[in-house]
Order: C-alpha cells, then sequence, then structure tokens
C-alpha cells in the first residue's frame, strides 16, 4: 500500500478531494466541473482497476509467449525498438508495478536466480500482463460514454496511452527474456548430459 501510494499520491488526494466535492455538491467552485468529471474516471480506474488485479491473478500461466500474439514483430526489432523511439529504459521503472504493490503478486525481477523455471514464470508474467493491459486498453473505451466531452476524450486518451505503456514495457523486456530462457534451458541440458 505504501508503494502504491508513493507513486501516485496527488492522484489519491485528487480521488478524495474530487469525491469530497461531489458528494458535498460544492457546484459553487470554479474548478467543480472538472473535479465532477475526475470523479467519474478516477472511480472508473479505480473499480475496473482491482477486477483486472484479481482476473489478472486468475489467469492461468499457460501462454506459449512464443506464439504470433506475444513474439515480437519484425518492426519492434526484438523489443529495441521500444528504446530507439521511446527511450523507454528512462521511464520505465517510474511507472506502477502491481508485482511490487501486492504481497501475493509474482516478482518480475530477474535476480539472480537464472534457472529455466524462474525465467519461464517471468515471461508467463509478461503475457499475463499484455493481456491485461490490451483488455483494460478497450474497456478504458467505455469512459467515451461514462464522462462528458470534451473531457471524456482527455481521460480516454489518457487511460489508454497509460495501458498502452505498460504493454510496450511487456514487449520491450520478453524478447531479452526468451533469449536468456532459452539460454538456460540449454545449459541446463548440457548439465543433465555429464
Amino acid at each position: 500500500m505504501v508503494y502504491i501510494f508513493k507513486k501516485i499520491w496527488f492522484l489519491i488526494f485528487l480521488l478524495l478531494f474530487s469525491t469530497y466535492a461531489y458528494f458535498a455538491k460544492m457546484t459553487s467552485w470554479a474548478i467543480y466541473p472538472f473535479l465532477y468529471q475526475y470523479f467519474r474516471f478516477a472511480w472508473f480506474v479505480v473499480i475496473i482497476g482491482i477486477i483486472a488485479h484479481f482476473a489478472g491473478n486468475a489467469i492461468p500461466r499457460k501462454f506459449n509467449f512464443e506464439s504470433p500474439f506475444f513474439a515480437p514483430h519484425k518492426w519492434e526489432k526484438n523489443g529495441k525498438i521500444y528504446q530507439e523511439l521511446f527511450k523507454i529504459k528512462s521511464w520505465k521503472d517510474s511507472l506502477m508495478d502491481m508485482s511490487k504493490a501486492s504481497a501475493n503478486a509474482q516478482s518480475k525481477d530477474v535476480g539472480t536466480d537464472l534457472s529455466s523455471s524462474h525465467l519461464y514464470d517471468l515471461l508467463q508474467e509478461t503475457c499475463v500482463a499484455e493481456v491485461t493491459h490490451t483488455v483494460l486498453v478497450f474497456a478504458g473505451l467505455a469512459l467515451l460514454f461514462l464522462i462528458e466531452l470534451p473531457w471524456s476524450i482527455l481521460w480516454t486518451l489518457a487511460y489508454i496511452l497509460f495501458n498502452s505503456l505498460d504493454i510496450m514495457i511487456q514487449r520491450f523486456n520478453r524478447p531479452r527474456l526468451v533469449s536468456i530462457y532459452k539460454r538456460a534451458l540449454r545449459m541446463e541440458k548440457a548439465e543433465a548430459k555429464k
């Protein structure tokens, strides 16, 4: 919980402030129209985020990470395009990582455990994260109908952007993890033959 608060303390404060303004009907405030729309957006994000968290934990970890959906496309250059165009290494760690916020989540750090089973688990987690955030991108389109114009366009684009950034992180990390995983498998097979 402390991790979440450190990452998004301002958004939490704004959520509480907008909730107060909404229920206290502070319509005389000049910023009330913004707070009212933010209230609707933020509670949508909280509710859909909780649902996505539990759904993501319930997804069986049986993905084929080399399937066409998860494998890097030619234009992605094995994930390098995300560093070349978006400088992903400079900002990816500043986004919230739910594996650090939840006690029951699988850590996404390779650490010192380079066993094929650990790397396989990490690859599965990248697939779960990508699927979850892809679903959230489409769920975010509901904001177009839940919030009034022009705020609906702004909040929808922001929601889709932040979920797309998480998808990019998975697609950036996975090719390198696959390479390390295959190397670990080869080494373990070679050790087993000795």
